[in-house]
């Protein structure tokens, strides 16, 4: 039987992707069932081109190499690398049919290529102004204030221009064609975009949110796609706040973003009649349940904050005072003293500690320090429980 098409989520930076993925697909999909590309912090060695925010000691503008500050340039796997990873050899084949949904974060248009399986392409457009100002205002170094004269050169300095235009148009090298670029002009580029666009079966506009999440549960089948906010930037100023003239310069650095983020519009227009009369009234409801369902949500978390400060005022002192009292370790059964059990991967030696047949802790090596459940912290001596330290030996159970 033919497999149904997997949705390949396109994820362009600053175009709400990580709320789609974060708040949105979790409710679609199990965690095991997406594959995630993978990008890094540091240039990659399997051909991937580097996106995002340039750092200030690079001097490059566009196709970014060398290293990074954090939040200024992302290192995406490259599509070769990404299918690879897919269809691994000793990846269980259980395993890859689970697979519903691929999430391709920051990568180029084209993996469908280099897979066995269908797809089925949706992505996110941003204003083309908008996103710069939100990739730019990102980045953890200094930016400049909306009034500063500089801020036009500095912006184009700092962050890939037509972004969304260079990622739509796919890989600058023909399958097969190994270290032969292809000498495309910025207008090919652009064609080569559009086309792409236009073969996504949901074009999404971020300003337009809502009414993307409603075509995306039409076009596959989703329950309601509930939300919040992720990843938001609360430090860059208002769109009204950059000057006019300011706004004008980064929109023609962008022009090739602006001439496909007309055509997203339309797409996205074509898209909304195409779902007929009662696209209006399906979205007055999913509004009015997003609303309900964030509420819902705050008043989730202010209960799980409330106890849990709570616990911290209340719960927690007398609690660690049994602890360091240590009386009640002389109630516990022989049969149940604690024990530590040494276990030894990649030349690292790990431990877990026992109490019977229940595991009630381990030691974590980034942390430095043993995480134990409640209530067992009442039975076990924490100042006798070796450290994870590679190469020493596994200690006796403890007496």
């Amino acid at each position: 039987m033919t497999r149904e098409p997997l949705p390949l989520f396109l994820h362009i930076p600053k175009t709400a992707g990580l709320t789609v993925r974060q708040s949105v697909l979790p409710r679609q999909v199990q965690r095991d069932e997406i594959f995630a590309t993978i990008f890094t912090s540091v240039p990659r060695t399997d051909g991937s081109r580097a996106v995002g925010v340039r750092a200030a000691d690079l001097d490059a503008i566009g196709l970014f190499a060398g290293m990074r500050r954090p939040d200024d340039i992302w290192y995406p796997e490259s599509l070769p690398a990404a299918a690879a990873r897919f269809h691994h050899a000793q990846r269980p084949a259980e395993e890859r049919a689970r697979v519903r949904l691929i999430w391709g974060v920051h990568v180029e248009y084209g993996l469908h290529e280099h897979l066995d399986e269908p797809v089925s392409y949706f992505t996110l457009l941003r204003e083309p102004v908008d996103r710069a100002l939100s990739h730019y205002y990102f980045a953890r170094e200094p930016r400049c204030a909306p009034e500063d004269p500089g801020l036009p050169e500095h912006l184009a300095a700092h962050v890939e221009a037509n972004l969304q235009t260079r990622l739509l148009a796919g890989p600058l090298l023909l399958a097969g064609q190994q270290g032969q670029g292809e000498a495309l002009s910025p207008e090919e580029l652009l064609a080569r975009a559009q086309a792409n666009l236009r073969a996504c079966a949901v074009v999404g506009l971020t300003e337009r949110f809502d009414e993307t999440m409603l075509l995306l549960k039409k076009a596959y089948g989703w329950r309601m796609p509930f939300y919040e906010r992720q990843n938001v930037s609360q430090k860059r100023p208002l769109r009204e706040a950059i000057p006019a003239p300011v706004r004008r310069q980064i929109e023609a650095d962008n022009q090739f973003d602006v001439a496909l983020y007309a055509l997203a519009q339309e797409l996205f227009a074509a898209q909304v009649q195409q779902y007929g009369p009662a696209f209006a009234r399906d979205l007055r409801v999913f509004r009015a349940l997003n609303w309900l369902w964030q509420r819902g949500q705050r008043a989730q978390r202010w209960v799980r904050e409330t106890a849990t400060a709570l616990d911290e005022r209340l719960l927690a002192p007398p609690y660690q005072a049994l602890a360091r009292w240590g009386g009640l370790r002389r109630l516990l059964p022989a049969r149940l003293a604690p024990r530590v059990v040494a276990s030894v991967e990649d030349n690292l030696l790990f431990f877990d500690l026992w109490i019977g047949r229940r595991m009630v802790g381990s030691y974590d090596h980034q942390q430095q320090r043993w995480e134990i459940q409640r209530p067992f912290h009442l039975f076990v001596d924490e100042g006798a429980l070796p450290g994870a330290v590679a190469g020493s030996e596994a200690p006796a159970p403890l007496s």
